[in-house]
């Protein structure tokens, strides 16, 4: 299934062993196929909740789209699957692993970039004690501020990411002109990525698996609103 150096997870054996229980094996291939290239390469999730939530959505619209008005049918079989299952395999991430640490008061938008970016766990945060005590780990972590959502000024935050452990991703969102400039001052900018977009903005999810992956975040990528105020080495010297 699939080409070039794609490599099947096994949660995608697991939907296509799943969708075979209804339909040929080669249908349920296609379907899992059309699946992944709608997702953009973002990994399938890794825990029960984001399974059932991909089965019906993501899946469900795939589904539809090749089998019509037998696509009921072929999902709740699916769905029954997902259900039985007690966890997901532990082989089924296939991507660049890591924590999420949320700086900010809104709980389920944490959750919902966490699902979007396969993290785990999600720790969100809202002091800059509790930032630096969630940095507490050899685990590979993204830093997520929200400047509009948080009660630590964003500025604040910028004296200490110099000093974060390399293995630390930095993104804040909303990034007002006096945030990018306590960033460059401090020589932050050189450990964080500042965006002016706010973190509901739709293209939010996709700058953050970009900045996971290793991929300049936003450089090259037009976004729906705002201007980009990316923050790269380059340009902070």
């Amino acid at each position: 299934m699939g080409n070039g150096e794609h490599t099947v997870s096994a949660v995608e054996l697991l939907l296509v062993d799943a969708l075979s229980t209804a339909i040929t094996r080669r249908m349920a291939e296609r379907i899992v196929c059309d699946l992944q290239r709608n997702r953009g390469g973002l990994p399938l999730p890794s825990d029960l909740e984001g399974l059932l939530a991909l089965v019906r959505g993501d899946l469900a619209q795939a589904t539809f789209l090749r089998m019509g008005t037998r696509a009921p049918k072929v999902l709740a079989e699916v769905e029954e699957r997902v259900l039985a299952l007690t966890e997901v395999p532990a082989e089924a991430w296939h991507g660049p692993r890591v924590r999420l640490v949320y700086v900010g008061r809104n709980r389920e938008a944490a959750h919902y970039l966490a699902r979007e970016l396969g993290a785990h766990p999600v720790i969100r945060v809202d002091e800059v004690f509790e930032l630096l005590l969630a940095l507490d780990s050899d685990e590979r972590t993204l830093v997520a501020v929200d400047s509009d959502d948080t009660r630590t000024d964003a500025a604040v935050i910028a004296r200490f990411v110099q000093d974060f452990p390399p293995q630390v991703l930095t993104f804040v969102a909303s990034t007002s002109p006096a945030t990018r400039e306590a960033f460059l001052s401090s020589g932050a900018a050189f450990r964080a990525t500042l965006r002016t977009e706010p973190m509901d903005h739709p293209d939010v999810p996709q700058m953050l698996r970009d900045l996971v992956r290793g991929e300049s975040v936003g450089s090259t990528r037009r976004t729906r609103g705002g201007t980009s105020t990316t923050t790269e080495p380059a340009r902070a010297a």
